[in-house]
Order: C-alpha cells, then structure tokens, then sequence
C-alpha cells in the first residue's frame, strides 16, 4: 500500500520533495527527515501533538480494546459512551450532498479525527484522505474503517498547515470544525480544558487570523485548479450566543461576540488563556477566503449546528426559516422562544448558529456544480439553467434513514 500511496503524490510536507520507502519509514530525498510508519499510519509530525475531548491514555485503550475485541462501536460505547452519537451518525456528513463532488472525487478531510465525516463520505466517493495531528484519533479511525470494511480511506498523521501531499491534488477538501482551532497549538483535552482552567504553553508570533490565513493557503495548494473548499464552523455572531450560550471553544460567554482585545482580557481573567478559536460572520468569512485566494461561492446558514443539521439552507432564504431556527441550551432556548417573533427578516442571515461555505479557488471562474444538483439534472428533473436552491430539511436521525433534500 506504500507504494501505491508514493505513486500519488505523497512529498516531504517541508522542503516537497520526493519519499523513499526504507524499512517501515519513509526519508525524504533532499532533507533526509525520516518518516515513521506505525501501525501502517505514516507520521509526518514534527513533535506529538494532541487534540481530542478525551484523555490520551483514554484513547489508547479505546484502540486496545476495539482491535481486541474487533468491535470499535461497542468498545467506544464502554470507553466513551458520552461521545459515540458526535462520530458515528451518517448525518453528521449530509452537507456533501452540497459539495461540489461525485463518485470519481479525491477528497481531503483535514483534521478528520475521529472520523465522523470520513467514514459517510467514503460511501459517495472514490479516495478520502483523513489527516489529523493527533495519531490516536487517527488510529482509531484506521481501525473502524477496517472493521467496516471501508477500504478507500488512507490515515495520515500531520497538521493541516503541512500536508503531505503535492499541489493539484485533491478535488475537495473539508474543513469541518477546524479553521477555529488552527491557530491553538497547544494541546487540548476538550472535556477537562472546556469546563476546567488551562494555561498557554505556546508563544505565538503570529495573530490566529495570520494562522488561519497560512492553513487557507495551504489548503489552496493542495487542491486542483477547478477544487473547491468546504467550510463548517460556528457562527461568530450567532443567536445564541447573545442569549447567554457560551463559547463553543473556550466555555466564556461571549467572547465570541466581543471585540478581539477584549474576548482576549475575558479569557484571561478567568483563567482560560489566550483567546485564539477565531470565529466568523459570514461577511468576515468572506473576506479571510478572499485574503486566502479563495472566492466564496455558496454560504449556507445551519441550526442548530453543523455537528447536528436540522436545516441548511442559503443565507438568502434566511427569512423564510427564522421562526424554524432552533439553537442550544435550556435557557437560550427560552429567551430565542420570547424574541423570535420580533427579529426582522433581513437580520435572520447575520444570526444563524452555524455556516457551511463552499469556495472556489479565485482563479477558478467555472460554476460551482453541487452533487444534488447535478443529479437533479441527470435525471431531468431540472434544467441547466434552473433557479432553484438546495435545502438539507433533516429529521432522520439513524443511519437506516434516508437525508431529506428540499428543492426550492
């Protein structure tokens, strides 16, 4: 298989340079770096870094048992019980049904962790490349996708601001709940540092809007000239986060919504460290793609949130779903039921919890073609030139079920 994998384009992610393989490692041809390959995943970190809701030792022997036992869903039902729903429902992945990929497409999910858009998304396309930083969410994705049977998934160990793969090389590439992390390189035990205090290790020189402007333009690199990016992320100004929900990131209400320095103090003063999980409008979104030589091509406005899609639909028909937006919490729940009839339309596109943006490389000028669309056309149910928008209307919540696609 390493073989195959060198035939396609894998390089030194530092100087870009062809591999040799040599004895279970990989050394670059002008660097010389060595490339360990454990458990048949390749390594090109630099140093170990960590990032998972879970402990390391927990993970550890989260793969220890599921490789035992050959059963990774009832070893993580016992070892992480609380976390099996974020990873293993299909639905997690509706929104490719919105990318601009088929059958024939080599994918890129960047920070895949425990793979809950790789595994679905391997149904619908031809290559997806998983690559986190964190080797034992990667291990344990291996795994899982073993004992599935899923064979066209290939595990990579690196961080996403340096891929191991040559230009030109993916037709999409998913950023699903990673653009907001990049620039926080420290390690990170969710569960523990979300509820509890946590302290930087890391000296930054670089703003995490630089950081994330860095990853934007590596992503570009990797993707061929007609490839197109795929973003997941919390809203900056979302609603709920004016009705007292706190941070996704960091557990502090409202530094999201707070202007940087002082979202910055906040954090600090209570003992969260720096404030580096950058979040976006979709206007600011729009402009850090544009910095980034991305051209923003659809942005859709999701509830009540992207991990769990109720409703995806174009920014545009915001207003027509602002009595449906539902969000997270008991009592922002309450507050949206009281202020929900009196928020004008034209506010309901700033407002929606989460975003999914699609984008064009900007020298790209060719449309943007969705799968959904696409089959639509095929089967003559549309026209080319049909105006019609996409609208992912979820209420299927097992694996068994089919995602509901509105055309309207």
């Amino acid at each position: 298989m390493i073989n195959t994998i060198l035939d396609q384009s894998i390089i030194c992610p530092y100087c870009r340079s062809p591999l040799s393989d040599d004895n279970n490692k990989l050394t670059c041809t002008k660097c010389n770096r060595v490339y360990p390959i454990k458990n048949g995943i390749i390594d090109f970190r630099k140093i170990d870094d960590y990032w998972c809701n879970v402990s390391r030792d927990k993970m550890r022997g989260l793969n220890c048992l599921a490789q035992e036992t050959g059963d990774w869903l009832n070893s993580a039902k016992k070892i992480i019980p609380e976390y099996v729903d974020h990873f293993t429902p299909f639905y997690r992945a509706d929104s490719q049904f919105l990318w601009p990929a088929n059958k024939e497409s080599r994918i890129l999910d960047a920070g895949c962790m425990w793979g809950g858009i790789s595994i679905p998304a391997a149904q619908f396309h031809s290559q997806v490349y998983a690559v986190d930083k964190t080797f034992e969410t990667l291990e344990f994705l291996k795994i899982r996708a073993e004992q599935m049977g899923v064979d066209n998934i290939y595990t990579f160990a690196a961080p996403v601001k340096a891929l191991p793969f040559a230009d030109n090389f993916f037709d999409l590439v998913v950023l699903n709940g990673v653009l907001e992390w990049v620039a926080l390189e420290d390690d990170v035990v969710l569960e523990q540092d979300y509820k509890g205090k946590r302290k930087n290790s890391q000296i930054y020189s670089k703003s995490p809007g630089q950081m994330q402007s860095d990853v934007l333009k590596e992503l570009h690199r990797v993707l061929k000239p007609k490839g197109c990016l795929y973003i997941a992320i919390e809203n900056r100004y979302g609603v709920q986060y004016f009705l007292t929900y706190p941070d996704n990131h960091n557990n502090v209400r409202f530094t999201s919504v707070l202007p940087r320095f002082m979202a910055n103090t906040l954090s600090r003063i209570v003992g969260k460290g720096q404030y580096r999980t950058y979040t976006y409008s979709p206007r600011q979104l729009v402009n850090l793609l544009r910095e980034s030589n991305f051209e923003a091509e659809s942005i859709y406005g999701v509830f009540p949130h992207y991990i769990k899609t109720q409703k995806a639909f174009p920014l545009s028909l915001a207003g027509v779903f602002k009595n449906q937006i539902q969000i997270e919490g008991m009592l922002p729940k309450l507050m949206l039921k009281i202020i929900k009839p009196i928020i004008p339309k034209f506010i309901a596109k700033y407002i929606s919890p989460s975003l999914f943006v699609i984008s064009r490389k900007s020298n790209n000028h060719s449309k943007v073609l969705c799968r959904m669309r696409d089959l639509l056309i095929k089967a003559n149910i549309i026209k080319d030139d049909s105006h019609i928008d996409l609208i992912i209307s979820n209420n299927r919540y097992e694996n068994c079920n089919s995602t509901n696609i509105i055309v309207y």
